[in-house]
């Protein structure tokens, strides 16, 4: 499963099924955003704006209509855990957007990506700034610690989603669009 970006809007996605063996692609499914693979589907949003719920078969990328039959309760995809996203107006958005706007000076627009793991929450915001928006992203210990404060992207026309996720402890995140980065988190 491979996920495309459009790099002046970056929330708009287009996901992509792969055969391992062979190396050809078996299906394509544009304005679908892949949240979580299990018993054979996937599971996602779908749609321009991406706020439909939706569930595609694994092997032809066909919309089904039973969606609940196998959908598992955890936030994971192949072991990885994905962060939260807490769209602006609601109660877990205005608690990340005081705390960035009191120790960092930044205001985030949209919505924030938030996880709590292993003693340290790791948050991915966007703010206005010249350029259009620039994309952050910020690991703290619990006791407010900052491990990592990084500029992701910055010349954004668009807020992006699943900027980061996490695998055997380690975070991972593309920097800029091109660098594929990871860090163990300790």
């Amino acid at each position: 499963m491979l996920q495309r970006f459009q790099p002046a809007r970056p929330q708009l996605k287009t996901t992509l099924a792969g055969d391992a063996d062979t190396g050809d692609f078996r299906w394509v499914r544009e304005e679908f955003h892949l949240a979580l693979v299990s018993g054979g589907r996937n599971y996602g949003s779908a749609g321009s704006e991406m706020k439909r719920e939706a569930c595609l078969d694994l092997a032809t990328g066909s919309f089904l209509t039973d969606k609940s039959s196998s959908e598992p309760e955890d936030r994971t995809i192949s072991g990885a855990l994905r962060p939260f996203l807490y769209h602006e107006g609601t109660p877990y958005f205005i608690t990340v957007y005081n705390y960035l706007s009191t120790n960092f000076d930044h205001k985030p627009e949209g919505g924030v990506e938030y996880l709590e793991f292993d003693g340290k929450v790791v948050i991915s915001y966007h703010i206005r700034n010249q350029n259009g928006l620039a994309n952050y992203l910020l690991v703290i210990r619990e006791s407010g610690a900052v491990l990592l404060n990084e500029k992701m992207a910055d010349g954004l026309q668009g807020l992006g989603t699943d900027t980061f996720f996490i695998l055997s402890g380690r975070l991972f995140f593309v920097m800029n669009g091109e660098l594929l980065l990871s860090y163990q988190l300790i």
